[in-house]
């Protein structure tokens, strides 16, 4: 659920609010993911963000989410909204890729076996639960890069999948 502020004509904030089910090696948790907080810069300052976000968590409360996880990497920000760093996410950069073994409408693709990917990611103990549905959907998302590393009796070891935004909204 995504929550927009409207003033004079134009938005002036907006968050979203993503409902996961968490795998733990203890236990299963509804948690809610707020992120894509964003305040047009003529209205910061003005406590617009802190009002999307309390809609934001109100609306967590109400499905029976058992707790929020705030995706920021701005830790100022965050602070100020009187939420706890508990972790981070590491971002690599890729200086090169190999040699991709087909081109999809403009995009490289880079040798990919769902079912590799998908036994690698539920093999993790920590983890979103996926759906059918979803690993479904995904699979068929032919525009994104993905790229898996394989090991020597040819394992997946990692992968990689981004740029899914654009193909999922159209």
């Amino acid at each position: 659920s995504s929550r927009l502020l409207w003033k004079d004509g134009q938005i002036v904030c907006s968050a979203t609010l993503y409902p996961v089910n968490v795998v733990t090696p203890k236990q299963w948790m509804k948690l809610g993911i707020i992120g894509a907080v964003a305040t047009h810069e003529q209205y910061r300052k003005q406590d617009f963000s802190r009002q999307v976000l309390g809609e934001l968590e109100a609306l967590a409360q109400k499905q029976g989410l058992d707790g929020v996880i705030f995706w920021s990497d701005q830790q100022e920000f965050d602070k100020k909204m009187g939420y706890t760093q508990i972790g981070k996410q590491e971002i690599y950069s890729l200086h090169s890729l190999p040699a991709p073994t087909e081109i999809i409408a403009g995009t490289p693709m880079y040798g990919w076996d769902w079912r590799k990917v998908r036994s690698l990611y539920e093999k993790h103990p920590r983890r979103v639960a996926r759906s059918e549905t979803y690993w479904r959907a995904l699979e068929g998302i032919k525009s994104c890069t993905r790229v898996q590393w394989v090991g020597e009796k040819g394992e997946v070891l990692a992968y990689l999948g981004f740029d899914r935004g654009r193909d999922l909204n159209g």
